[in-house]
């Protein structure tokens, strides 16, 4: 039988590949080319993953529908201000979960967590709002 630190070197690069989605955050569709945005947005049922939608093939949230870590911190998620609402509602619930951990030691990695995930949702929300009207006059200059 092989013990886990034999094979650590492997399994540390499997866990790096593995990750790597989460490694960047998503991007905003404001940022492709009008052609590619009008493209996935095409494709909305079967590239939706309630929070935007899913540019990579393979994705186990598409195919399976779920995903831990979370799509809203993954790279191949496309989203804007179409997904707001959406958006809004997740930060609400992950904001419900945060308040209703119980203080207690034995559950401070899983209350670590729901925090950093609210501050990357805030993060991702007012990045989208902040491109919505960035003058905040609803035109052009």
């Amino acid at each position: 039988m092989t013990h886990a630190t034999d094979v650590r070197e492997a399994l540390d690069a499997g866990a790096k590949l593995a990750l790597l989605p989460w490694d960047q955050g998503p991007r905003l569709l404001a940022d492709l080319p009008a052609h590619e945005r009008a493209r996935f947005l095409g494709t909305l049922p079967e590239h939706g993953v309630g929070v935007g939608l899913c540019d990579e093939a393979t994705c186990v949230m598409v195919k399976r529908g779920s995903s831990i870590p979370p799509c809203f911190l993954c790279t191949h998620l496309l989203t804007g201000p179409e997904f707001l609402p959406e958006l809004d509602e997740l930060r609400q619930a992950t904001r419900a979960e945060t308040h209703s951990l119980p203080a207690t030691s034995s559950i401070s990695a899983l209350q670590a967590n729901k925090r950093y995930e609210l501050e990357c949702l805030d993060r991702l929300i007012a990045g989208i709002r902040s491109r919505e009207d960035p003058l905040g006059e609803g035109g052009a200059p």
